[in-house]
């Protein structure tokens, strides 16, 4: 039995449709089908190939970002895909009903095939992109070590954190360099300092150090200007260019080769005034003393003041002496130690000072003194006896380190005459002392006379080292 059906229009070069062709439609919606599910894997397979290609786009790091939006894409379209191969799955369905609806169920999955086959080509290069890309990234990654290799081959610094780095070849800096760590060059290398400019080498360690084995100023000599230059060894000058001597008229530093010290007056009266005060202070405009001399008073026509007795020998104190004051000990050591007499009561009438002090006949008195600190001098001094004194036969005059005591022999001078009482000046010799701790010395007079007399004088002590 045959039965002719009136075919869709435009779908069969004919215009009848047969069972058999009926049939033949069936197995090409069954066909369809097929490719359909053909289509669905290769969507599931994108979707996977997708999503490695995210993973992988994202260990690539910031290289592989533009993969990963790739990748975002694909499975974005592997989706649509999935959409049109349900909608074909239920046109191929309705199509077992109807030729007509089947027939353009089959079409439309046809073409939905042939987007989801994009939809993989995509993906799989998106996939390849993302792969290209984390590739990239990888060779840039070895890019940098391979250039930090090479850095370290030309000057292989130490990285550990905090420890010392070393360096093996030439290291050049063009700006200020601050170090933190030891810095210790070893081998046979030439250290450089060069600024140019205002440029400046500082060197300011806070705990003293060494350099050995260095010649300063070896090419080109500069002045150098230091607050204290020690050395251990031998200073050896040249006779071209030996230690230059100051041209100024002042007195070498305190503990300096060359220091000065001095001790005495001259042997002078004059009016002087005794303010009353604690301590008392003795005014005589350019009195010309310095250091330790002795000094004695008299009054006329009034009263010393309390803590004075006319007669009597007091000494100056070396840190109270201005061009035209003074402060008065009762001893040498008290002069030494700071101690002045205190000047109370009322100082009436005219006072008058003699820079020198009363001797006993054949008694040693030290007449100044100088407080020597530590280290080697040359000392010597002179004693002057007033006019009118008692009638001297023999003065002996020393250097000593003993107070009111001569010293010995090359320490002393001696006069030796016929009775006088005329004025006499008679030095000691130079004598060199040499002390580790701060020793007073003292000038030293001794008179051979027929009663009380009087000295004065004075002493010097130069620092040899």
């Amino acid at each position: 039995m045959s039965e002719t059906i009136s075919a869709p229009q435009g779908f069969f070069l004919n215009d009848t449709v047969t069972p058999a062709t009926i049939t033949d439609l069936l197995s090409a919606v069954e066909a369809a089908e097929a490719n359909l599910s053909g289509a669905i894997a290769a969507e599931d397979a994108a979707e996977a190939s997708a999503t490695a290609a995210a993973s992988s786009a994202t260990s690539a790091g910031a290289s592989a970002s533009s993969a990963t939006s790739s990748a975002s894409s694909a499975s974005t379209s592997a989706s649509t895909a999935s959409g049109a191969a349900s909608t074909a799955t239920t046109e191929a369905s309705a199509a077992s009903s109807s030729a007509t609806a089947a027939a353009s169920s089959a079409s439309s999955a046809a073409t939905s095939a042939s987007s989801a086959s994009t939809s993989a080509t995509g993906s799989s290069n998106s996939a390849s992109a993302a792969s290209t890309s984390a590739t990239s990234a990888s060779g840039s990654a070895s890019s940098a070590a391979s250039s930090l290799a090479s850095l370290l081959a030309v000057n292989p610094l130490s990285t550990t954190s905090g420890s010392a780095q070393s360096v093996a070849s030439a290291l050049t800096f063009n700006g200020a360099i601050t170090l933190a760590a030891a810095l210790s060059v070893s081998g046979a290398f030439t250290v450089t300092l060069s600024p140019s400019g205002a440029g400046q080498v500082i060197i300011s360690p806070a705990t003293a150090g060494t350099m050995d084995n260095m010649t300063l100023g070896g090419t080109t000599a500069k002045p150098a200007h230091v607050t204290t230059l020690g050395a251990t060894g031998l200073i050896s000058p040249n006779s071209v260019a030996g230690i230059v001597g100051t041209t100024l008229g002042d007195n070498a530093q305190a503990g300096s080769i060359g220091e000065l010290l001095q001790s005495g007056g001259n042997v002078v009266s004059a009016t002087v005034t005794t303010a009353v005060a604690s301590p008392g202070v003795v005014g005589w405009s350019a009195h010309g003393m310095t250091g330790i001399a002795p000094v004695q008073f008299s009054n006329a026509g009034g009263a010393l003041p309390t803590g004075l007795a006319a007669g009597t020998t007091y000494w100056t104190i070396p840190g109270s002496i201005t061009t035209n004051t003074f402060e008065v000990a009762t001893s040498i050591a008290n002069a030494i130690a700071g101690t002045a007499v205190n000047f109370t009561g009322s100082s009436t009438g005219t006072q008058t000072c003699y820079q020198w002090a009363v001797t006993a006949a054949n008694t040693p008195l030290s007449i100044a003194a100088i407080n020597l600190t530590a280290g080697d001098w040359d000392v010597s001094g002179v004693v002057q006896t007033p006019p009118g004194a008692a009638s001297l036969t023999a003065e002996y005059v020393s250097i000593s380190v003993s107070l009111n005591a001569l010293g010995g022999m090359g320490m002393l001078s001696l006069w030796a005459g016929a009775a006088s009482t005329a004025a006499m000046i008679i030095p000691t010799p130079v004598v060199r002392i040499n002390v580790s701790t701060t020793t007073p010395v003292y000038l030293v007079v001794n008179q051979a006379s027929g009663g009380a007399g009087g000295a004065g004088g004075y002493m010097r002590a130069r620092r040899v080292r």
